[in-house]
């Protein structure tokens, strides 16, 4: 009896009905908007290298090409001196006329290397101006289209460019006085070591900084760097 009451109790609960699992009544969250709308990828086209490797050339980029044209452009590169002496090199230009220099360019001159360890002294420099650009110059002598000279040196220690200044304060650049071609004024840069300190310098750089790109335009003849002995 016992065995036949358990068989009934297994048998009826098995006949009972299942209770239904109700699923979460809470509502769906709302998917990304990423799943819910289709997307068009745009492919953006592949930007060249800044330089070729299989030539092992370095390209100008448009971005860099406005900062160096900021800068004043080297016309000519004066590489092989004459030493003079053991403390004066000297950069004689060939041509009768000189070089003509024009507002925002520049002449480099490259200090021989047996000359980078001693101290820069004077820089004597030779230009003056052509009587084809003396226009509109008064009884006063005033040239409103001055040419001026800047002269820097470029430091051996950290390659910055130092400019000469006067030692009475005046200005540092030199005006290009209307002169022959067989007369050029020579105007010395003294005391470097009294107003911008001992330099050791690789090279010099001469610069046109006139305002009139027609008429501030100068004729250098050559150069001369005095070292401390």
């Amino acid at each position: 009896m016992k065995f036949f009451k358990s068989f009934l109790e297994a048998k009826s609960d098995k006949d009972k009905p299942k209770q239904e699992i109700k699923q979460s009544e809470e509502p769906t969250a709302a998917l990304p908007e990423i799943f819910t709308e289709e997307k068009t990828l745009e492919i953006l086209p592949e930007k060249e290298p800044p330089f070729d490797l299989s030539k092992n050339e370095i390209q100008v980029q448009p971005e860099n090409l406005e900062s160096k044209e900021e800068k004043s452009k080297i016309d000519f590169v004066f590489e092989n001196p004459e030493i003079e002496s053991y403390v004066r090199v000297n950069y004689p230009f060939s041509e009768h006329d000189g070089r003509e220099l024009k507002p925002g360019h520049s002449l480099l001159f490259v200090v021989p290397d047996e000359f980078k360890k001693r101290i820069v002294r004077d820089v004597v420099l030779r230009h003056r101006k052509d009587s084809k650009y003396a226009v509109d110059i008064g009884p006063d002598r005033h040239d409103p289209n001055g040419a001026y000279s800047r002269v820097e040196l470029q430091s051996v220690d950290d390659g910055k460019w130092i400019e000469w200044r006067d030692p009475k304060g005046y200005n540092p650049d030199k005006f290009a006085e209307p002169r022959s071609a067989g007369n050029p004024e020579e105007e010395v840069l003294h005391d470097w070591i009294a107003t911008v300190g001992a330099i050791n310098a690789d090279a010099v750089r001469v610069t046109n900084v006139g305002k009139n790109s027609d008429y501030s335009v100068s004729s250098v003849h050559g150069m001369e760097v005095v070292f401390l002995s």
